[in-house]
C-alpha cells in the first residue's frame, strides 16, 4: 500500500500520469452475533463478484476481502488455500490490528468491490465502527435460528439505524432438507420488521461448511450441482445488493435458474424410470 501513496505524491507533482481511479464499493458484514455466516457471505459474496468482473481468472484483483474480526476466520480460509496451492478470486487483508487501514485500499481506486468482515459483537468493537464510516451498504445475514432474533433487532436498532446505511437482511444457511417452514417464517418475521432482503435464501450444503477448510470458494466447488446451486443463490444475492452490476448479473442469474430447472427435470424423469 506504500507504492499507491507514492504514486499518488508523484502524480500530484506531474512526475507520472495519476492513475486511474475506480469508484469503491464497500459492503460491510453486520451482526451482533457470531455464526450467522458473516464471514461466509463475504468471501463467498467477493468470489462470484470478481467471477462476474473476470471469469476467466486472468488479470489483477478487482474485490478484495478485509477482515477486522480478531478470530481471522477469512484468513484461515486464505491460508488453506495456500496450503492447496488455490488462487482466492480476490485479494485479502487482515486489519483488525489497524481498521483505519481500509481508508487507503478505498483511496487507491484499485478496487470496485471492497467485503468488509466483522466480528460478532457489539460493545467495543472497533471493527464495527470503521466498517460503518467506510461502508457503502450493511449486508446482514440471519439464520432460521430462534435464538438470532433478538441480537439481529439490537444490532438493527443500535448500530444500523443510527447509521442510516442501506441494509440487507439475508435469509441464511436453510437446510432445505427440513422443507420451507423455518424458512418461510423467517423471511415473514424480516418483512415484518420492514427490513429489506433478497427474495431468495442462502441453502446450507456441506461443500459451503467444508470450504474454509477446502480453501474453496463457489465458482470453484468440484460438484457441478452444487457449484450451480450455490453460484445461483450468491448471484442471486449479488444481483439483489449491488444495483451497479445487475445489468450484468441479470443474464448470469436467469441462465443459472434455467439450468437448475432444468437439472431439476432430469432428476425428477430419472427416479420416475
Amino acid at each position: 500500500m506504500a507504492a499507491t501513496r507514492k504514486q499518488n505524491v508523484q502524480a500530484a507533482a506531474g512526475l507520472v500520469p495519476a492513475p486511474r481511479r475506480r469508484r469503491t464499493i464497500v459492503l460491510a458484514m453486520i451482526h451482533g452475533k457470531g455464526g450467522v455466516g458473516k464471514t461466509m457471505i463475504a468471501v463467498h459474496l467477493a468470489a462470484v463478484l470478481a467471477h462476474m468482473i473476470d471469469p476467466g481468472h486472468t488479470r489483477p484483483h478487482r474485490v478484495a476481502v478485509v477482515s477486522f474480526d480478531p478470530q481471522l476466520s477469512a484468513g484461515e480460509w486464505a491460508a488453506s488455500a495456500g496450503r492447496r496451492g488455490l488462487r482466492l478470486r480476490f485479494d485479502y487483508y487482515p486489519l483488525h490490528n489497524d481498521p483505519e487501514g481500509i481508508e487507503e485500499l478505498i483511496e487507491s481506486g484499485q478496487y470496485d468491490y471492497i467485503l468488509i468482515d466483522t466480528g460478532g459483537w457489539l460493545d467495543n468493537n472497533e471493527g464495527i465502527d470503521v466498517a460503518m464510516r467506510h461502508a457503502d451498504r450493511v449486508l446482514m445475514p440471519v439464520t432460521p435460528d430462534y435464538l438470532v432474533l433478538p441480537p439481529t433487532v439490537k444490532t438493527v436498532r443500535e448500530v444500523i439505524v443510527p447509521s442510516g446505511l442501506p441494509c440487507s437482511v439475508i435469509p441464511n444457511l436453510w437446510d432445505t432438507r427440513n422443507g420451507t417452514r423455518k424458512i418461510d417464517n423467517l423471511k415473514g418475521w424480516i418483512d415484518r420488521q420492514g427490513w429489506p432482503r433478497p427474495q431468495r435464501a442462502i441453502r446450507r450444503y456441506d461443500d459451503l461448511s467444508d470450504s474454509p477448510e477446502r480453501g474453496l470458494t463457489v465458482p470453484d466447488f468440484e460438484a457441478p450441482h452444487i457449484r450451480l446451486q450455490t453460484m445461483l443463490d450468491f448471484s442471486s444475492l449479488a444481483h439483489a445488493v449491488c444495483p451497479e452490476a445487475q445489468d450484468a448479473l441479470r443474464p448470469i442469474v436467469a441462465m443459472l435458474e434455467e439450468q437448475e430447472e432444468q437439472a431439476e427435470i432430469a432428476k425428477m424423469a430419472a427416479k420416475a424410470r
